[in-house]
């Protein structure tokens, strides 16, 4: 008998997501460091089913049909980043708009071999179950430096992003101030990253892993989609 998608074991997660690694692949993904691998699109679809979304046409289709808030990046007061839900309709289609960023909320509850997937990677790593928030970026958005509270692993689906990471002090400072808008360097990056940060690329199908605390902001030279999925804590034993 041939195994169901959900009858997959827990550890073949892994090294689908983020390829075949020396040492223990659990261990470098509860690690202090960055993991990131590049990989082909197609092997996404046995873990995300309808939610591999191809490109911006696919997210015009599902906008009208999600049952969870859409949320949109907007100035805020004295230079805070704000945010606005959307409608619907709000979404543009026209090209030469501004660039903006959009978070689609509980997107695992939208569909259900997200869910899934979500609790098999977090049975994986022995972490407490996380969520998943779709994050869409038209040509030319930016979300500013910041740092977050759960270890982060982002799925990219269509388009290319850049990240600039760099590591935070332990325990991590900021987790939880106001991200405001950052000045940037004539590279485009935010002012305040340091020598020791380092930009990495994603392409459809790449996927990366941002430990807790690290610094981080996103930039697109195109549309780009991807999906964050938060872990959180490591769950300790019992025994």
């Amino acid at each position: 008998m041939r195994a169901s998608k959900s009858d997959r074991t827990d550890p073949d997660l892994l090294p689908l997501l983020f390829g075949s690694r020396g040492g223990s692949l659990r261990d470098q993904l509860n690690g202090p460091d960055v993991v990131v691998h590049h990989g082909s699109r197609r092997r996404l679809a046995r873990l995300l089913g309808a939610a591999l979304l191809a490109d911006m046409q696919a997210v015009h289709d599902l906008m009208p049909c999600y049952g969870a808030p859409i949320r949109r990046i907007v100035p805020g007061k004295s230079g805070l980043v704000g945010y606005r839900t959307l409608r619907a309709d709000e979404m543009p289609k026209a090209p030469g708009r501004a660039a903006t960023c959009y978070f689609f909320n509980d997107f695992e509850r939208q569909f259900s071999e997200v869910k899934r997937t979500i609790a098999a990677l977090c049975r994986a790593l022995g972490r407490r179950s996380g969520g998943c928030i779709g994050s869409l970026q038209t040509e030319g958005a930016v979300i500013s430096r910041h740092c977050d509270d759960v270890g982060v692993i982002a799925v990219q689906l269509f388009g290319s992003r850049q990240w600039r990471l760099e590591r935070n002090s332990d325990p991590p400072a900021g987790l939880h101030d106001p991200v405001y808008v950052a000045t940037r360097l004539r590279d485009g990056w935010s002012a305040e990253f340091g020598r020791t940060s380092r930009t990495v690329t994603l392409k459809p199908g790449s996927v990366l892993y941002v430990p807790l605390g690290w610094w981080h902001e996103t930039r697109s030279f195109e549309d780009s989609f991807a999906l964050a999925i938060s872990v959180g804590k490591t769950v300790r034993s019992r025994r």
